[in-house]
């Protein structure tokens, strides 16, 4: 298989900026805790590692980062197992930190989760996607449009419900400035949905 060489400058890029952010989110957590590496091989462990050792609200901060830097490496790499399988670490730190501050960073880290879990049609991950992304765009009010721009690409995508793919991209597109404080992630978010709302990145990507 031939590979594009700008895609690959770029995916190497992404990788070295994750990598980065993955060093210096793991060194911050290491000066409150000691034993990450130790926990890792196991996700019972890690949880009761996170919950022993993080349990200030002020936590949430680096774990939010770290988590997401996480998932963003594995999501680029997902084509090697060894990091693939080892995904629930970004999960424990995400959930870890949305237990601690659900509100930190315009609850993108309920966005993140949501958006693991609508993936692909695995049985009670689903339904559990759903309920976040519910219950994050009524807290949200519709002010953060990377929520409903997730809730169609991650959740109504997998399920093909083409009409509330389609509606809540348009929610999106027609928001004119819900939140001032969001103002750069919400403009990414309708740059994103004009793009996977043409016919052929909706017939690549969910099939309709």
């Amino acid at each position: 298989e031939r590979k594009d060489p700008l895609a690959e400058y770029h995916k190497k890029r992404a990788k070295n900026a994750y990598d980065r952010a993955l060093f210096y989110g793991l060194e911050l957590m290491g000066h409150k805790a000691k034993g990450f590496q130790d926990v890792t091989i196991d996700d019972v462990k890690l949880r009761k590692w996170l919950e022993a050792n993080f349990e200030d609200k002020e936590d949430a901060q680096i774990l939010f980062w770290t988590g997401y830097a996480w998932l963003a490496r594995t999501s680029l790499l997902r084509d090697d197992n060894e990091v693939l399988e080892k995904i629930y670490v970004a999960v424990g730190l995400l959930e870890r930190s949305r237990q601690l501050d659900p509100e930190y960073n315009h609850r993108t880290a309920s966005v993140a989760l949501a958006s693991y879990y609508g993936r692909a049609k695995m049985a009670g991950e689903m339904d559990k996607s759903k309920a976040l992304f519910d219950e994050t765009l009524k807290a949200t009010g519709g002010k953060a449009l990377s929520v409903q721009f997730a809730y169609a690409t991650r959740y109504f995508c997998n399920m093909s419900d083409e009409k509330n793919f389609d509606k809540f991209l348009s929610d999106v597109l027609a928001a004119e400035d819900p939140d001032p404080e969001q103002r750069l992630t919400n403009t990414i978010a309708k740059r994103r949905a004009a793009r996977w709302k043409t016919r052929k990145w909706k017939e690549d990507n969910c099939g309709f």
